[in-house]
């Protein structure tokens, strides 16, 4: 099956719908894809004109060089929240409970509340 020019193989996972799984060989671009995001770069364009423009990146916001806040993480997680018609109430509750794992004995309040 191809969709948007990558080689996809589809799979399902039972109630949680349908997921798609990339080629072995669409899998090895998506990694060093990946790896790109993870490092600086910069850009160099040669204008016809003679102008040079150039511009540096930084790692992408969430890879392993710029990681994201406490707070970032937060806040995606809530747009997700909010994207998957989740309660506010249950979206805040499972930020506090994840900010409070370094305390807690075991995982049973923040399953359930994943799973509730």
């Amino acid at each position: 099956m191809r969709s948007s020019g990558v080689l996809m193989s589809r799979t399902w996972s039972g109630a949680c719908g349908m997921s798609w799984t990339l080629s072995p060989a669409r899998r090895q671009a998506a990694t060093t894809f990946q790896a790109v995001l993870e490092e600086a770069a910069t850009l160099t364009i040669f204008m016809k004109d003679g102008r040079v423009l150039s511009a540096r990146t930084e790692p992408a916001k969430g890879s392993p060089r710029n990681p994201m806040t406490y707070d970032e993480v937060a806040d995606k997680f809530r747009t997700n929240a909010e994207f998957a018609k989740w309660p506010t109430q249950k979206a805040e509750s499972i930020i506090a409970l994840v900010k409070s794992l370094e305390s807690a004995p075991t995982l049973d309040r923040l399953t359930a509340a994943l799973t509730a």
